[in-house]
């Protein structure tokens, strides 16, 4: 459970990086290391992942509300609905363990 939680992590934050939603990116990336030091994860942590990716989905649906990343939805290579079904899958495995 722990590998697919880290492979999720680490697919979140690829993606993240891929459209430049840097705060979705640098959480991600702080998960990915506690998850590589077995620590327990915060639960504040989850809670700013969920903020960043619900600010990343407003600005996907609302692109004059994109603050903290700039690319346009034309110039995106991935599919936003796709970025949300691993978000909600990452949040609540999270919660689940």
């Amino acid at each position: 459970m722990i590998r697919a939680h880290k492979e999720l992590i680490h697919t979140l934050r690829g993606v993240a990086g891929n459209i430049s939603a840097q705060r979705v990116q640098l959480i991600s990336s702080q998960i990915e290391i506690v998850l590589e030091e077995d620590q327990l994860l915060p639960n504040k942590m989850l809670i700013e992942l969920k903020e960043a990716l619900n600010e990343v989905m407003k600005g996907i649906n609302e692109p004059q509300k994109r603050s903290q990343w700039s690319k346009t939805p034309d110039q995106m290579t991935f599919d936003p609905q796709k970025l949300k079904r691993i978000s909600e899958t990452i949040i609540k495995r999270f919660k689940s363990k």
